[in-house]
């Protein structure tokens, strides 16, 4: 019975702390996308290194320049999805990459499906929890992105 007790509080607590865990990652993944926008401010080159970083995810360096080109002046493929900062496009690929590579889709089709999600008002948060995608692990890579471009 003691057993069954300690393992029904082990559960309670690790479900409660999941909300705060969650805030905490949504939170860097903020800070790391002002970052982001900080080191390019003073960096050169930039575009370039980031479709380097998500090389073949989103076809060519050619094609991710432009995408990356697209969601910075505000259009891609037509729709409007608002203009976008370095950040939230880091943001946006590492999420589409993990969806992606998750659910055996390509690139470009995850990340429709989660700028299709930012224009109807989501934060990132909410998107990676509708996705069933961890955020830690897309703040780690957007971190890991920034040493790069630092």
């Amino acid at each position: 019975m003691l057993k069954h007790v300690i393992a029904v509080w082990a559960c309670a607590t690790s479900l409660a702390a999941a909300p705060f865990a969650f805030a905490d990652d949504a939170a860097d993944l903020a800070r790391e996308a002002k970052r982001t926008d900080q080191i390019a401010a003073s960096t050169a080159n930039v575009e370039e290194r980031i479709a380097a970083s998500f090389a073949g995810v989103f076809g060519t360096p050619e094609e991710t320049r432009a995408l990356i080109s697209d969601l910075r002046g505000g259009a891609k493929q037509g729709k409007a999805s608002g203009t976008m900062g370095y950040g939230e496009i880091q943001i946006a690929f590492s999420l589409a990459q993990a969806y992606a590579a998750a659910n055996s889709i390509s690139g470009p089709a995850a990340l429709d499906q989660i700028l299709a999600q930012r224009v109807d008002g989501k934060g990132w948060g909410r998107i990676a929890l509708d996705l069933g995608l961890k955020l830690g692990t897309v703040v780690s890579r957007v971190r890991a992105d920034n040493q790069g471009l630092a």
